[in-house]
């Protein structure tokens, strides 16, 4: 008859650890939403930094092309025709 009291209180002491583990306290909470949020502005900063890189290598890329763009072919020069060269 000990067995059951026993085994009882047993079974109540490690079912309340497992319970006190998935509560939280509001501080702990707030701590884990804020960091979240901080993981978050983190992500949403390295996006834009990285969109930020990305942009700045296409405006370069569009400046080296326009300096060595050749005249479109109806731009007024003439080539030599053969009769003055």
């Amino acid at each position: 008859m000990r067995i059951l009291p026993t085994l009882c209180c047993l079974v109540a002491i490690c079912a309340v650890p497992s319970l006190a583990a998935h509560a939280q306290s509001r501080p702990e909470r707030t701590y884990q939403n804020i960091d979240g949020s901080i993981v978050q502005q983190q992500r949403q900063q390295q996006r834009q930094q990285q969109n930020q890189f990305e942009t700045n290598q296409l405006r370069q890329d569009i400046q080296r092309n326009q300096l060595f763009v050749p005249p479109p072919s109806g731009s007024g020069i003439r080539g030599c025709t053969g009769v003055n060269c």
